[in-house]
């Protein structure tokens, strides 16, 4: 009996769902025997305590790469998410995850978890995490050197949108004339539609060109080939001389320093060795009494 009703009976055992909170239940009992002197009697009574089931919600923190923690359920690739439960006193996450403990959400999925308090009642909630990857970018059109006599190289990033950081950059432009010689990082940043943002970055050399400067009184050298560009171990050189001269055939690193360096005072065919030289661009500088020639070349492995 519940509350003195009759809820079943022909049994020694009673299940429910149904109770509620002060509920009294009893146990009646009406023996059919003849020789007992009171054929009925009543069990003791249980005042019955129900406790609320928890109410458990589930809260999504992000961890950004650069940037303030945050409260969300979108991030971006690369990010790390806490999965935090509240409403209760224990948690049990699906997925292998660990209440309040960063790791690394790889794709958009539902996460749910079963908080438990502290009567031992249960409540289970899910949550969807969407996960946006991270944009492509790139900088293109950039040469390895320029010269320090080019007033503005144009900047070009992928996707368009996005920003050109460091010394020298203006906007879409950088200007070797103002920085001179040296070597200058700089950096393309692009956030998407989503707010996940990635960066590239590029090194643009900028030599000093006023040590090529031609002489151009008087041509000493009809005829230079130097082949073939670019030049994996051996580079040919096919020279003519217009006058008895000697020339100095110089190889400069993109800093002006001399690494290979040879004199030549006939007409021929010669053979430079450059296989110990390191894959990359470099000068070829060929001078004589009153001129002076230069050549970009490009080794490769």
């Amino acid at each position: 009996m519940v509350n003195g009703l009759d809820v079943a009976s022909g049994s020694t055992t009673y299940t429910t769902d149904s109770l509620q909170q002060g509920d009294i239940v009893s146990f009646f009992l009406q023996s059919d025997a003849i020789c007992v002197l009171d054929s009925t009697v009543t069990s003791n009574a249980i005042n019955m305590t129900v406790n609320p089931l928890p109410v458990v919600d589930a809260i999504a923190t992000v961890v950004p790469i650069i940037g303030v923690i945050a409260i969300k359920d979108t991030l971006c690739e690369g990010e790390s998410l806490i999965l935090s439960g509240i409403g209760a006193q224990n948690y049990t996450w699906s997925n292998t995850v660990a209440d309040g403990v960063a790791f690394p959400a790889l794709n958009t999925q539902t996460y749910t978890v079963t908080g438990t308090d502290g009567n031992g009642c249960s409540s289970t909630i899910s949550k969807l995490i969407v996960v946006n990857p991270r944009p492509i970018v790139s900088i293109s059109s950039l040469d390895p050197d320029y010269c320090d006599t080019i007033s503005t190289v144009a900047l070009t990033g992928s996707p368009l949108g996005g920003t050109f950081i460091g010394v020298g950059v203006s906007g879409n432009s950088f200007s070797p004339q103002l920085m001179g010689q040296g070597i200058y990082p700089i950096s393309y940043n692009y956030t998407d539609s989503n707010g996940c943002t990635d960066s590239t970055f590029a090194s643009i050399n900028i030599l000093d060109c006023s040590i090529f400067t031609s002489i151009e009184n008087e041509v000493v050298v009809d005829k230079i080939l130097a082949y073939p560009n670019p030049v994996q171990n051996y580079m040919n050189l096919d020279i003519e001389f217009g006058q008895s001269t000697v020339l100095n055939v110089k190889i400069l690193d993109v800093l002006g320093h001399v690494i290979f360096q040879e004199q030549f005072s006939q007409t021929g065919l010669y053979q430079l060795d450059l296989e110990q030289l390191l894959s990359g661009s470099y000068i070829l500088q060929i001078v004589g009494d009153n001129n002076q020639r230069t050549q970009k070349v490009f080794i490769k492995e």
